[in-house]
């Protein structure tokens, strides 16, 4: 069900051809389109506009709304990582995976603290619930760590790992000690600081414990029932004592359009960095990310509404704007409409950054996280080929799919681009980098199948291969998806 959900069976599309990087080594003889071609009928060329990590790392970021009102939806978090991680690593090969873990707002008592003081926003998750009891007050939030972590998992960094080619036994003990870290706690500030958490992983120096690696395809997954508060880092005031829904009502602008409905926005507030300012500079990260790195940045959200969408709210900030209707409650937890939240979605997708929106209120996270984790082993492992490929030949058996590949990767001597011939039957073409083997239809990886696509690729590399290597295929769309792309039986 598409309809205003972008799902993960698109979430490989990276539209990495908005801006093109400079060249400083090869230069191509017939330069791909500098955009997505649109054609007539609706039907969209994927031409220079999808690409695919060759590394085999990802790196996963959780924010994480850890307040006390969201337990529900924690609990809810961490019984769906055994699903991401067996989505991640269902493919050919079991990729490099560190999955990061972090709090949206200060823990542990620090509500007091200023937003960079001790105990702020940013803090990394690197020890399961049992190992963290100052983190925990009421006994149904220590009740649900308990019931998912039989003992502590042991960890000797910032984040967690499984490394590439893990086994199965390895990647289930990795899965229960996601599970176990991911119930975070319940002495979280009130308000919520999703992009100011960011925005801190960020900005961690290497030495301090850089979460990204140059060389991983990197996803962000922000899940808040409460809209961002974060606070402008140049002013000099603090969220202590401030609950979410007084931040939501000084975030936000309402207006009535009907009976018990209103349509929000963001607002210009004295306290709260202002929206486009404060998501501008993850703009630009991205975007560096993309460009001068090579792997385009994917940023899902699952929120108290559609943050792909006009967010609506059931009330207006209350007479002393302090309170507003929740979009939906779960168990003990609600979330509210994410106004800002949803105006810097609006930003980035239209800026042309991979952004995907889920709902809190109407998207399992079991869901979400399966999809998630099928979207990093497209990334990484089995190479798909993220959309439904044309036949080129209806009168040969298969798919003849009539596809060019560009590989582009990154070193010491900057960025080089390199189209990609065809492996012939003895190995690589002479003079060239490297080849790819295309297997279409039956051939393919049935992984690739089961997602709707129906070809699949190899790149065999003269030498050591980039680690920091992007694949670009350009082949046209089916417009016929259930003769080239019929369901598995």
């Amino acid at each position: 069900m598409l309809k205003a959900r972008r799902r993960w069976i698109l979430a490989a599309l990276t539209f990495t051809a908005c801006r093109e990087p400079s060249l400083v080594s090869v230069e191509l003889d017939d330069p791909p389109e500098s955009a997505c071609a649109e054609r007539d009928d609706g039907t969209t060329l994927r031409h220079s506009c999808i690409g695919m990590s060759a590394s085999g790392r990802a790196d996963v970021l959780f924010v994480v709304d850890a307040h006390a009102s969201t337990m529900d939806w924690q609990v809810a978090l961490a019984d769906a990582m055994p699903t991401f991680v067996r989505a991640a690593t269902s493919g050919r090969e079991v990729p490099d995976l560190r999955v990061g873990i972090v709090a949206a707002q200060s823990q542990a008592g620090g509500c007091a603290a200023s937003p960079n003081g001790a105990g702020s926003a940013g803090r990394f998750v690197d020890r399961g619930c049992l190992d963290r009891p100052n983190w925990f007050e009421d006994p149904d939030a220590i009740g649900a760590c308990n019931l998912r972590c039989s003992e502590s998992p042991g960890n000797d960094e910032l984040w967690w790992s499984l490394p590439s080619g893990a086994n199965a036994v390895d990647a289930e003990a990795f899965a229960e000690a996601l599970r176990c870290a991911a119930v975070i706690g319940d002495r979280g500030c009130s308000a919520a600081e999703p992009f100011g958490t960011l925005r801190a992983v960020l900005a961690r120096r290497p030495e301090d414990g850089a979460f990204f690696r140059s060389d991983a395809a990197p996803f962000i997954v922000v899940v808040s029932a409460a809209d961002d508060c974060t606070v402008d880092p140049l002013g000099s005031a603090t969220l202590a004592g401030v609950s979410r829904t007084e931040c939501w009502a000084e975030g936000s602008r309402c207006v009535e359009t009907g009976p018990s409905a209103w349509s929000c926005e963001a607002a210009s507030t004295e306290h709260l960095v202002e929206t486009e300012r404060g998501i501008g500079w993850f703009g630009d990260w991205a975007w560096w990310w993309n460009q001068i790195v090579g792997f385009p940045v994917r940023l899902v959200t699952v929120t108290g509404g559609r943050a792909d969408v006009h967010p609506t709210a059931a009330q207006p900030p209350g007479p002393n704007e302090e309170s507003v209707a929740p979009s939906c409650i779960r168990g003990n937890s609600a979330a509210l409409p994410p106004t800002r939240i949803s105006e810097a979605i609006h930003s980035l997708h239209a800026s042309c950054f991979d952004t995907f929106a889920y709902s809190l209120c109407e998207d399992s996270l079991d869901v979400v996280l399966g999809e998630l984790g099928q979207s990093v082993r497209s990334a990484v492992s089995t190479r798909c080929i993220p959309f439904c490929v044309a036949d080129d030949d209806l009168d040969a058996p298969g798919i003849q799919a009539d596809c060019s590949f560009i590989a582009r990767w990154f070193d010491d001597e900057g960025n080089h681009e390199w189209f990609l011939p065809a492996c012939e039957p003895d190995g690589i073409p002479e003079a060239e980098v490297g080849c790819v083997v295309l297997r279409t239809g039956a051939a393919a990886d049935p992984a690739c199948g089961a997602e709707g696509w129906n070809a699949d690729l190899e790149v065999r590399w003269a030498g050591e291969r980039p680690s920091r290597l992007l694949i670009q295929p350009r082949c046209p769309l089916s417009r016929n998806r259930a003769r080239d792309c019929p369901p598995p039986v």
